[in-house]
This record gives C-alpha cells, structure tokens and sequence, in this order.
C-alpha cells in the first residue's frame, strides 16, 4: 500500500486537475508500516533515500490519514485505500457494501486474491453479491484487478531465477500442490539448460541448509587508488556504506567522496614532576629519536589584552621627517618559563613551572591525537617521565627523618616521619595532603570532596564511597611498604 500511495501522491502532484479529488488511507496497519519506514531509511531504496535528503517523501500531499471513526466526504469523487484486501471484514468490506449497488463506483483489487474470498468472487463478475448479513446485493460497479502484490506467476518467476541462476532455490509461502508443480517446471529448465540448481520446498517449521561463501564488493578511490592493488595486499581505510554503494577510501578522502569529516580526539594527560626542563629533555632525548624544539612553544596561551613586548611600539625620533610616523603591530609576549619538545612528531610535552600567585606546583603536560600509534608513544612518554619525576623532596625529606629516628630509638618522631611520609604519597595520588601530627590526622580534598585519615587508628572517613575506597587501598600499600618484613627461616 506504501508504494501505491507514493505513485498515487506524486501523479496528483504533477495534475492539478486531480487535486481536488481527495485520496483517503484508511488503513491502521498501513499507518504503522509508515513510521516504519520513516524510521528505517537506510533499508530503502536508493530513490527513497535520495528523495529524504531533501524532504520526507513520506508526507503526503493529496493523501488523507484516516483515524477510527473519521467520516469520509462522499459528496463527490474520491479515492480510498482501504483494508483487507480480500473483502472479508472491516472498513473495505463496509464501503464495498455500500458503494458496489452504484454504476459510478469502481472496485480495484492491487493484491493477490485468495480462493474462497470475496475479492477472488467479484473478479468472476457475478451478478450478486452477499452482504455479511446475508442479503443478496446487486453488483453494478466497476471491478478491476492490477497485478501490483508481491507475487510472481510461473513466466516472472522462472525469467527471474533464469537471469540470476542462483544454485539454490527455496519455494515457500504457497499451496503444497502449486509449490510441486512450480518445483518439477523449474527443475526441467534448469536441466535442459545444464544448469545446476538445487531446489528446496521445506515445511512449516522446518530447516535447511546451505553452504554458501558471502562476497563482498566495495570500490576503492581517491588516494588508494593511485596504486593498484595486488592480489593478496592488505589495505587499510575506512569503510563507507552509503545508497548501496560501499567504498574503501583515506580518511583525509572522506569530505571528498562522501559528506562525512575525519575527526579527532586530543588527549592531554597531566604529571607532577620537580625536575627542570634540561632534565627532562634529556631523559627523553636518551630514550626517543626525533626530539623537535625547545625553549618557547611557538604557540602559547594568549596573555591579557594590552600586554605587549617593550618592542612592541616606539616614538618617532628626530630623525624622521616631519609628519612622518611609524607604527608596530602589537605582540604578545609569551611566558618565558614555558616550554615544550615533540617527541616523534605525535606526542607534545609541555613544561610549565610551578606558580604560586595560581596556585599550582610544577607539571608537564602530555598532548597526542588519539590511534594505535599516539597512544603507544604517549605511555612510553609517560612512563620515562615518571622515572625521570623519581620521589617527591617531601617524600625524600620524611624518609630521611625515619631514618634517623629509628636508629635513635625515638617512637614519637618516627611515627611523626611516618605521617608526613605518608602524607607525601597520598600527595602524589590525590593532591595537596595536610599533615598534623599533633592529632595524628591527615586531611585530603579531592575534587572538592574532603577525605579524613586517622594514621593511628589506619581509619579514612569520607563522604564519597568511591573515594574513600581509593584511599584506603593506596593507604594499606604505604602501610605495608613501611613495615619490616618479617623473615622467619625454618628448617
């Protein structure tokens, strides 16, 4: 029905003679199978998925959705799709009843009429009919019949099966003795032709099996087509599956042939470190070829406005002739201390030094589109620049006081070393950590939630369960790093 009302909507578009003549779907089913295929685009037909590129073909002009209980104007002509096909109930069959008395009206069956059904009757041009309520009627009005369902007779069928001439063929949806004698014609041909054709009549809840090998075409273009491709070569690209066409092609190609973008996605990955520069160049410089730049980024952080270099203007001198006068451009000075190096031309690592007037210590960070490559560039980055970062001063600072507080025997500023060694690391996992040994508490704020730890009591209390759990199992590893090993040697 979908089909014939685009047919009918777009011949009433192309003659305004017709327009006044209103066409009626009054079809419930009819009505859902629309959202269906409104919904599900990318399984038409490539003149439907062209056509919605520009409108919704789908909303009809000339054509009138008819909701239950909706009265059809029956002043005039007009034209009214309606269900079932066969006549047997419903809406169809009440208008039928109705209209098939007058010579004026026409019947036009689209669909396969079924034996035994009233549609399959009136095609036999009878001069009565039967109501529902068992009056005879008389049959005056016009009854046509257009072949316009999804059934093919023997000829369509065996021209459509002669110039695909698949191996297999399975007869379904059809009355056992017609399927055979359809079977048994289809099996001559194939024989007489040399073909070789398997065909299958399964029952009802029945399976078969059919060994098949898919194929899969696509058409390469742009870039990786410049080199023909031999037989056996990988080729690698995206995948576009667009109107039925399937196309292999370079993701810089994209906007080209299709109207897709390449995108990406830029990670940036933070890391405390206390080293300077010079240091950390270094260690990446061992590790990676290919270290690019140095000293300032040639792209920073646009400064206020109105900051400009002392070079940025000067006055007009006396050498300059009268009325003569010459302007600079201001430019924007870049932080002195900020700088950068490229490590294979994929990963960027910024150095920016602490500031306390902002509020943050010492970092650099880690910069890299998103892929295979970047990614696995970007933890070798990383992980030297922790070797580099080695162990926070404060870290280095409380281990040193253990030290000798241990080796004196002093319980007091050992378990005081301890707290402030414990503090340092938490530091590093979860930010600023403030240590007060008096009451023996350790107080962190992650993301503006706050975390208690009792050193003592090996107690962390926070209102962030999550956080709280991340907290007490970094802090039972410091615990368990802290404490001697016990060594018990037993024959």
């Amino acid at each position: 029905m979908q089909e014939l009302l685009l047919l009918l909507d777009e011949y009433w578009s192309k003659h305004p003679q017709l327009q006044g003549i209103p066409i009626y779907q009054a079809s419930g089913v009819a009505r859902k199978a629309l959202n269906v295929f409104q919904t599900y685009v990318g399984m038409m037909n490539a003149d439907i998925q062209k056509a919605f590129q520009f409108s919704n073909p789908f909303q009809f002009n000339h054509v009138q959705v008819l909701k239950s209980g909706a009265v059809i104007d029956e002043s005039g002509p007009c034209v009214v799709m309606a269900t079932p096909s066969m006549l047997q109930s419903g809406l169809s069959r009440e208008l039928f009843e109705a209209w098939c008395e007058s010579p004026n009206n026409t019947v036009i069956i689209a669909d396969f009429a079924v034996q035994g059904t009233l549609a399959r009757d009136i095609l036999s041009s009878p001069q009565h009919v039967l109501s529902r309520t068992g009056v005879k009627l008389p049959l005056r009005c016009k009854v046509e019949s257009i072949s316009f369902s999804a059934h093919a007779d023997y000829d369509q069928t065996r021209l459509f099966l002669d110039e695909l001439q698949p191996p297999n063929v399975v007869l379904v949806h059809g009355e056992v003795n017609e399927m055979m004698r359809l079977r048994g014609a289809l099996e001559r041909t194939a024989w007489e032709k040399g073909w070789k054709r398997a065909l299958h009549t399964p029952k009802t809840d029945s399976s078969i099996y059919i060994p098949f090998q898919p194929k899969h075409v696509a058409h390469v273009r742009g870039r990786l087509a410049v080199q023909p491709a031999k037989p056996g070569q990988a080729l690698r690209g995206v995948l576009v599956q667009q109107a039925g066409l399937d196309q292999i092609l370079h993701p810089d190609d994209l906007s080209t042939f299709t109207e897709l973008t390449a995108g990406k996605v830029i990670h940036r990955q933070a890391v405390a470190i206390n080293k300077p520069f010079q240091d950390i160049r270094l260690a990446l410089e061992v590790m990676f070829e290919g270290i690019e730049g140095s000293g300032h980024l040639p792209v920073k952080t646009a400064q206020p406005a109105g900051t400009v270099s002392p070079s940025s203007s000067r006055s007009c001198g006396s050498s300059l002739d009268s009325g003569a006068s010459e302007m600079v451009k201001p430019q924007v000075v870049p932080e002195e201390s900020e700088q950068a190096v490229r490590v294979g031309d994929v990963v960027t690592v910024w150095y920016r030094p602490g500031n306390t007037a902002l509020g943050y210590e010492s970092h650099v960070v880690l910069e890299w589109a998103g892929g295979s490559k970047g990614d696995v560039v970007a933890d070798a980055v990383l992980a030297v620049l922790l070797q580099t970062a080695g162990q926070p001063p404060a870290a280095a600072q409380a281990e040193d006081a253990l030290r000798k507080a241990v080796a004196v025997g002093d319980g007091s500023a050992a378990t005081e070393a301890e707290m402030q060694l414990a503090g340092a690391l938490l530091a590093q996992q979860f930010g600023p950590a403030d240590v007060n040994t008096t009451t023996g508490q350790i107080h962190l704020e992650v993301d503006g939630v706050g975390v208690l730890v009792e050193w003592v009591a090996g107690k962390v209390v926070s209102g962030n369960s999550g956080l709280q759990s991340r907290v007490e199992r970094v802090l039972r590893r410091i615990e368990e790093a802290l404490r001697p090993c016990a060594l018990n040697f037993e024959d």
